[in-house]
């Protein structure tokens, strides 16, 4: 996380980095009585419709900081930046998935960290990232499907404890949340 004094250029101001803005240090600075930041300015990028994401100067491209771990380079194709996703995502227990041919599907351990991440190939470069609720659509690892003629001990057990919902009959299959 780094500030950069507002008379000075930053490593950002010549890239092509739609949706690139600063943070007011003079305004956070007002607003929360904090005078370290005055002077100072803070480099994110917005995505419409209400998500900002922290950029940080990278050794050969602008990071974006997506949540936790997840730094990933704001230039490279989708499967160029795959490789780095997966590598983090191994190394953290997060789970990321291509999408298409544009996208990478990422999540953290928290219900607020699921994120596509939108690539325009050709640019090769991150266009767009989308905030996901996890009421629409869960982390697909945290489902583990339950055996259609599991013993109903073993249901009732589960249900005590919230991770099954209502008993399923002999020929239905069930699947339990087990999220964190």
């Amino acid at each position: 996380m780094a500030w950069y004094p507002k008379d000075k250029p930053t490593p950002f101001d010549h890239q092509p980095i739609p949706g690139l803005q600063f943070l007011d240090g003079d305004m956070l600075a007002a607003f929360l009585g904090t005078a370290w930041v005055k002077g100072q300015k803070y480099p994110i990028v917005h995505y419409p419709p209400n998500l900002d994401i922290d950029l940080w100067e990278g050794s050969r491209t602008p990071i974006l900081h997506i949540f936790g771990e997840m730094d990933l380079p704001h230039t490279g194709t989708r499967d160029e930046v795959f490789v780095i996703a997966s590598r983090i995502a191994e190394a953290c227990g997060y789970l990321v998935k291509k999408r298409g041919d544009d996208t990478i599907d990422a999540w953290g351990h928290d219900t607020d960290e699921h994120y596509h991440i939108i690539f325009d190939n050709e640019a090769k470069m991150i266009i767009d990232i989308r905030q996901i609720s996890e009421t629409h659509q869960p982390r697909p690892d945290r489902l583990v499907p339950l055996l259609d003629n599991c013993q109903p001990a073993v249901l009732g057990l589960l249900a005590r404890y919230g991770l099954a919902g209502p008993l399923a009959t002999p020929n239905e299959s069930i699947a339990v949340n087990l999220g964190e």
